[in-house]
């Protein structure tokens, strides 16, 4: 999957592929999961991307049921799933689109609209660069290599 990212995306770092297990379970709690994200986890987990120079981060399984748990997501975003995060904000899965939103203010009515799709934000790279966050990305590293 990370060999389809669109050109102007890079991975700046990222963790361990994520077990088959891992991923099921991850599915099973959260069924909306889309399949693209599930297979990147199978490549790599907490990936930081450069997207045209803004940072964003998607997390791997762990990371990402430990946030929703630790956040009460759906709670505050009943059916969102957080999925990563700008550096400052958390970025929400929410009926197939992608969303920003802030730690402090995680509501239905503070989404700011990224993307209709994980595959609009990875593969196509239909947002602008400040829909995706603020922060500045590091440096690409040439040396992460995916096999």
């Amino acid at each position: 999957m990370l060999e389809r990212l669109h050109p102007d995306i890079r991975v700046t770092s990222a963790q361990r592929p994520a077990r088959k297990k891992e991923v099921a379970s991850l599915q099973r709690k959260f069924p909306k999961l889309p399949q693209l994200l599930c297979e990147m986890m199978l490549e790599a987990t907490d990936v930081h991307f450069s997207y045209r120079g803004k940072y964003f981060c998607l997390y791997g399984p762990e990371s990402l049921d430990d946030m929703n748990d630790a956040h009460e997501v759906q709670k505050w975003i009943p059916n969102g799933i957080c999925i990563g995060n700008d550096g400052g904000q958390a970025i929400i899965l929410l009926d197939h689109k992608i969303f920003r939103c802030g730690w402090g203010c995680l509501d239905i009515d503070q989404l700011k609209y990224v993307a209709d799709s994980i595959e609009d934000l990875l593969i196509l790279a239909k947002p602008a660069a400040k829909d995706v966050g603020d922060m500045i990305a590091e440096q690409d590293r040439p040396d992460i290599r995916f096999t």
